[in-house]
């Protein structure tokens, strides 16, 4: 009789009848319940991350194509267009479609794949809802086992006493002995089973520590999926956040690490089944055989004869951990998407920043476009003049008015720097502050915890997670000095307008001068018809809208630089803000603290840039002062002789060089001619003369000066600047009196007669009675200024004659209430007048002119050619200083290695001019190539030559010294200055004719005959003056010798 209660109650049918049916009834009781709840918390937790997984990796399988289709197309264009031939414009249109793409990529993955998996892995109360959901079943299951049968009678198991795992040590033990002692003990055929006990049993001792297990491993699976989705998206945004790898220019990182995300995100799926719990809680298999094992020896004595305790152990601090863990994970894709937004939104405001200076820069382009179209209405009005012979001068000089008021008009339209640079950086003030905005709406903090390792082993929750300070991150991303550096991008922008401001002044210089240069050819062709001056008025044309290019080069040139600086700014801003956000806690600190040594060494670098500066000046003038006290001694002892006291005789010599190359264009050929100035444009170096001249003039209408004596070395440019010094005072009142004394007056009545002619006053035979009649002139019958040059001819160094140049100086004393007078004199024959009558000199001001500095000599130089209008490169000489060798190397091929090319020719040309512009107008031609480059010229290193054809002895050095002194002499006139016979004189001069060291003066032309030109073959009446080309190497031999000073 089986399934029968031993106390003869209950349902027989009904009861369980054998050990099986007592498992299968317990298992119903406490196994199911459990079941259904891991089901349900497998399903509720699984389904949201599922779904978004499913939708999320085919929208980022799409976002992938179309990436990598946009970079396979650059690289196809790229490929077919030659990059390398592109240019940088092509190489950065490119990059900016790749940066598009990569950030059409972004905010699809952002949009698509990151905020749905967000929404999915945020629970706040994930752990501990699945705790207390155990805990309940656990009590509602105990409170369920009261309904099972109290005892029920049952067979025995034939296996009842066979192993099994799980048992426990004492239950197994009491298994063996039974075993052994089965004959003794075992003989039994029925065992009473009390089923609730039994089952709360297996409960207390099997049931609840296995949930507790399944608990703690489902939330360290569960950790290791969010550490694994962690990690994917971290590393994903390391890449596309991230500066690029070096070499990469066709976004191949980016591809590469989209793809892995890709590969990764299908890993996270596992085959759909839910990655952090498992299908029962617990092994179904091993529970059931524990307890079906321990229900087969239950009411015998091997069973367990203890009576658990079936109230559930609590977890509930640990599933407050992993819930907290589990959000930092959640807090960890917050921030991925808190970086992209920000980083879009950066992106905007520096691509609205840079459109709306590029806007600006177009405003000025429209202004150079528009100045190149007056210059092609210029040039085909010229065209239409080709082959006409009369009245073309008219007609070029309306053009040329036209043509340069259309320019006029135009470039007044052009913005001021200042007020562009204003509103340049208006912009940048509100790019700024629009950054600012986005820092502050940033999340204040986000809790998170360091990246998990792949190999990491997660017992428990990871230690405190770490608050990262987002918007103080921001706001340190773009802090005071990265908004400095950001508002001073566009100072290049301001830079270059002043330079495409005075390219336009140039090129409106050059057009003009190339309608002046065409009609000054009309003027001095002996045939008009022979000249077609539409070619030099084309070819200024031509060149002016070169410089039109080149501006807008300029301006563009600075846009980009200023684009870039900004760039890099905003780059490194979001560089910053990406390591703070993303560093653990240590790496942290340590940008923080790199941060504040940054700043104070900013802060350091400007407080002593400008000392250092000064520090640096100062130690500069020092080492030149140095050099030049200790010249002298160098040249004394014979070391390092410079080229000015070097007279060897060499094949090609100064003294037989050409003084006009052949083969210049037309317009250089007038630009650098070596005759004076007559436009105040190309004379450099005089302002201050200017000025003092133009003081002088203000003081003598004030009844208030004296008169003024020009004193310059010869060669240094004395009749340019009484040429411009003429005009400038002629602007002001009309009558103005310019006469060179070019032969000597010896007589007190040729020189009254002389100056009465340039007055107007005839009858005039003594000076005296000249200044009296100066004196009683009415008012406006006599000019107000006159300018004499070559007072060196009114005195001669023999006995007595010094007096007529004493006369002069006092009838001018004399007459200067009614006239301003101005005289020049060679410095040589200053220094002698000043030792033969000092006290005549006392009453006259001096206004010396010293030679040009080389910064002066390449403003002279450049502004003759900058009306040329051609476009200029200097080559590298092969030769020269180690330093400027070395310093050149880093910089070849740019604007800062030309500069340095062209401070060291000027430099060079200034020693080699030796004080003479004339000479170093003339080695700048010998410079000049226009026929490698057409179009345009290209500077040659300087070769300097050699002064002299042959040596100068000691008698031929004081003979120059003598012409020197007196600006020109006759034969005649040096036999009496020396006191030899004129044989010899004329066999000196002779001599130094042969040499090419002097030449017979000029004489100046009156109804085009030579007024009085050599007197025959022997030049017994002949003038000679010290060659122009040689005048420097001349000074300087003599200096050398000490026979000048």
């Amino acid at each position: 009789m089986s399934g029968v209660p031993p106390d003869g109650k209950g349902d027989a049918a009904s009861s369980p009848a054998s050990d099986r049916e007592i498992a299968g009834l317990i298992a119903t009781a406490v196994h199911a319940p459990f079941g259904e709840l891991w089901q349900r918390y497998a399903k509720d937790a699984w389904t949201g991350v599922r779904g978004a997984l499913r939708r999320g990796i085919p929208a980022h399988e799409q976002a992938l194509d179309e990436l990598a289709g946009a970079l396979a197309r650059e690289t196809a264009v790229a490929a077919e267009a030659g990059l390398e031939t592109a240019g940088p414009e092509g190489g950065a249109e490119r990059a900016g479609r790749l940066a598009q793409a990569a950030a059409r990529y972004r905010r699809r993955v952002a949009a698509e794949v990151l905020d749905p998996l967000r929404a999915a892995t945020r629970d706040p109360d994930h752990a501990a809802g699945l705790e207390s959901e155990l805990a309940e079943t656990a009590n509602r299951v105990a409170g369920a086992l009261d309904g099972l049968p109290a005892l029920v009678r049952v067979p025995v198991s034939a296996s009842a006493l066979e192993r099994r795992d799980g048992t426990g040590l004492w239950l197994g033990v009491k298994r063996e002995c039974a075993r052994a002692l089965r004959p003794l003990v075992w003989r039994r055929e029925f065992h009473e089973v009390a089923v609730a006990g039994v089952a709360r049993g297996h409960l207390g001792r099997v049931v609840l520590p296995a949930q507790r297990r399944a608990f703690r491993e489902s939330q360290r699976m569960r950790a290791r999926w969010l550490g694994g989705l962690e990690r994917a998206w971290s590393e994903w945004l390391s890449a596309v956040l991230g500066p690029p790898e070096e070499g990469d220019a066709g976004g191949e990182t980016l591809l590469r690490c989209a793809r892995t995300l890709d590969r990764r995100l299908r890993a996270l799926t596992e085959g759909g089944q839910s990655p952090w719990s498992r299908s029962a809680g617990m092994d179904a298999a091993r529970t059931e055989g524990i307890l079906l094992a321990n229900v087969a020896v239950a009411g015998t004595f091997v069973a367990n004869d203890d009576t658990p305790d079936t109230t559930p152990r609590r977890d509930e601090e640990l599933a407050a951990e992993w819930d907290r863990w589990a959000s930092e994970s959640a807090a960890r894709l917050d921030l991925c998407r808190v970086l992209l937004e920000v980083r879009g939104g950066v992106e905007a405001i520096h691509r609205e920043l840079t459109s709306r200076w590029g806007a600006a820069v177009q405003e000025i382009d429209a202004g150079l476009s528009e100045i190149e179209k007056r210059l092609e209405a210029g040039r085909a009005r010229a065209d239409r003049l080709a082959g006409r012979v009369g009245g073309i001068a008219e007609t070029l000089q309306r053009d040329e008015a036209r043509t340069v008021d259309d320019i006029s008009r135009v470039e007044d339209t052009l913005p001021q720097p200042p007020r562009l640079l204003e509103m340049l950086n208006d912009r940048a003030e509100s790019a700024l502050h629009r950054f600012r905005e986005v820092a502050e709406r940033l999340p204040e903090e986000l809790v998170v915890h360091r990246v998990p390792r792949p190999d990491a082993q997660m017992r428990r929750p990871g230690g405190e997670g770490y608050a990262v300070e987002l918007r103080e991150a921001g706001l340190q991303a773009f802090d005071a000095l990265r908004a400095q550096r950001i508002r001073a991008a566009p100072a290049t922008v301001s830079e270059a307008m002043e330079q495409v401001r005075a390219m336009v002044a140039e090129l409106r210089e050059v057009a003009a001068y190339g309608y002046e240069a065409a009609i000054a050819e009309i003027s001095e062709a002996a045939d008009p018809a022979s000249v077609d001056p539409t070619v030099m008025v084309a070819d200024g044309l031509a060149r002016a809208a070169g410089k039109v290019e080149e501006a807008r080069g300029v301006i563009f040139a600075a846009l980009a630089a200023a684009e870039t600086a900004a760039g890099r700014e905003v780059g490194q801003g979001m560089e910053h803000l990406f390591q703070r956000a993303t560093a653990d806690r240590l790496t942290g600190r340590y940008l923080d603290a790199r941060s504040h040594v940054v700043a104070e060494a900013a802060r350091d670098q400007e407080r002593w840039r400008g000392r250092l500066s000064l520090a640096a000046s100062r130690v500069s003038g020092v080492l030149r002062v140095l050099r030049s006290r200790l010249w002298p001694v160098r040249r004394a002892l014979g070391i390092g002789e410079d080229i000015r006291s070097r007279v060897e005789l060499r094949d090609r010599t100064l003294a037989f060089a050409k003084e006009i190359p052949a083969g210049l264009p037309v317009v250089y050929r007038r630009l650098f001619s070596f005759e004076p100035l007559t436009d105040p444009r190309l004379l450099a170096g005089r302002d201050d003369a200017l000025d003092t001249l133009e003081s002088a003039w203000a003081r003598w209408r004030s009844a208030r000066t004296r008169s003024l004596m020009v004193i310059a070395p010869t060669g240094s440019g004395a009749t340019s600047f009484l040429n411009i010094a003429a005009e400038r005072l002629s602007g002001e009142d009309s009558r103005t009196v310019r006469r060179t004394l070019r032969e000597r007056l010896r007589t007190e009545a040729a020189l009254a007669a002389r100056l009465g002619r340039w007055l107007g006053i005839d009858g005039a035979a003594e000076l005296d009675r000249l200044a009296q009649r100066i004196l009683e002139a009415p008012p406006g019958s006599l000019p107000r200024q006159v300018i004499v040059e070559g007072a060196e001819h009114i005195h001669l160094r023999v006995p007595g004659g010094a007096s007529l140049l004493r006369r002069l100086l006092a009838f001018t004393t004399r007459t200067q209430p009614r006239i301003f007078w101005v005289l020049s004199m060679s410095s040589s024959a200053w220094q002698l007048a000043e030792k033969r009558c000092p006290a005549s000199l006392a009453d006259i001001e001096q206004v010396p002119l010293r030679g040009l500095r080389a910064t002066e000599l390449r403003q002279a130089v450049l502004a003759r050619h900058r009306l040329s209008g051609l476009p200029l490169h200097y080559l590298e000489p092969r030769t020269g200083r180690n330093l400027l060798r070395t310093r050149r190397r880093g910089l070849r091929g740019s604007q800062k290695h030309q500069q340095l090319i062209e401070t060291d020719y000027f430099q060079k040309l200034h020693r080699a001019s030796l004080g003479s512009i004339r000479l170093a107008l003339f080695h700048w031609l010998r410079s000049a190539d226009f026929g490698t480059v057409e179009g345009s010229l290209r500077v040659r290193p300087l070769e300097p030559l050699e002064p002299f054809a042959g040596p100068l002895d000691i008698d031929q050095s004081f003979a120059l010294k003598a012409i020197l002194d007196h600006g020109t002499l006759t034969v005649d006139e040096y036999s009496e200055v020396v006191r030899v016979p004129v044989p010899r004189s004329r066999h000196m001069f002779h001599a130094l004719t042969d040499l090419r060291v002097i030449e017979t003066a000029p004489v100046p032309a009156v109804g085009g005959v030579a007024a009085g030109g050599p007197a025959g073959s022997d030049g017994s009446g002949a003038r000679y003056r010290v060659r122009p080309l040689v005048n420097g190497a001349v000074v300087a031999h003599l200096k050398s010798l000490n026979i000048a000073h």
